[in-house]
């Protein structure tokens, strides 16, 4: 006969009398009549194929097999007991999410990112961390973001990079000179001095990007102090010299602040700004539940 056969009556009968180790005192307390008892307890046996007791006329004592199966029949009864007080307890705890946000953080994907939190609530509960690429690696490194957005590094060889965003670069010039045109050649901007600031938070896109420019001829670095906003901005304003920033995607507004200046796409420059979901390599292995998250994320993103 089948364990399955057991019943959880059959079992609270066992754990009564061998915390009594009367048959009389358990079936008062159970409100049974002492051969009743005696036949689940009969039953039980017969369906375990074990001895529970040792009984003769004036003792009861547990065997060896009983003495096994004592605390497995109550913690048995006990987490059936328990069960209503875990229902009545309401949903359960969500789950916490840390994610390492960059400044540059696109806003179309931001806005995704914050969707697919307020979609999720009863899931997980999403922190955005405001943070650069450094700061965003070294966290997940060391487990204190479960993932953040990066551009593209070989620093870290344990995290995975995924592309979930790529832009097309363009320059940033002098409103009155440019306005009209809707895109400039490489060359036309290699007249111009370069200004680029090694301070910000990008500055490894730079390094590319200054270097698929200089395959087209020499990049004339312009002779600002590096973090001099107003400085930069005059020399841009007055033709003089470019800078670079990412196109925004249609819809979404120019990133531009000054009314003097002005994003035109450059038309035969190839490389493309990528922004990278990273996390820990093993992920999929150590967290399935956070690796779901991620696959949700990098498909909302691509589509």
């Amino acid at each position: 006969m089948s364990v399955r056969s057991l019943n959880l009556d059959d079992l609270r009968c066992f754990v009564a009398v061998a915390n009594r180790l009367s048959f009389a005192q358990a079936a008062r307390e159970l409100h049974l009549t002492p051969p009743v008892l005696s036949r689940r307890i009969s039953n039980a046996e017969r369906i375990l194929n074990a001895n529970l007791f040792v009984r003769d006329t004036r003792t009861v004592t547990l065997t060896g097999e009983g003495a096994r199966l004592l605390p497995l029949a109550r913690e048995i009864i006990e987490k059936f007991d328990k069960m209503p007080d875990e229902i009545a307890k309401g949903p359960l705890p969500v789950r916490k999410i840390t994610c390492g946000v960059p400044p540059w953080f696109p806003p179309t994907l931001q806005n995704k990112l914050t969707a697919l939190a307020e979609d999720n609530a009863e899931k997980f509960m999403l922190t955005q961390a405001p943070l650069v690429g450094s700061e965003i690696i070294d966290g997940i490194l060391h487990e204190r973001l479960d993932f953040g957005f990066v551009r593209p590094s070989s620093q870290a060889t344990v995290l995975s990079y995924t592309t979930v965003w790529k832009q097309r670069i363009g320059a940033v010039l002098s409103r009155a000179l440019y306005q009209s045109r809707e895109s400039i050649c490489v060359a036309e901007l290699l007249a111009l001095d370069y200004i680029g600031d090694r301070r910000d938070s990008d500055t490894e896109y730079r390094r590319d990007v200054e270097a698929e420019l200089e395959k087209h001829g020499q990049l004339t670095r312009a002779e600002f102090t590096p973090g001099d906003a107003g400085l930069a901005k005059q020399g841009i304003a007055s033709g003089q010299a470019f800078n670079l920033a990412p196109v925004p995607s249609p819809g979404e507004p120019s990133a531009l602040e000054y009314d003097e200046l002005v994003l035109v796409p450059v038309s035969d420059l190839h490389f493309r700004l990528l922004t990278c979901l990273a996390y820990r390599d093993d992920t999929a292995g150590r967290d399935r539940e956070l690796q779901g998250v991620l696959d949700s994320l990098v498909l909302l993103f691509r589509e």
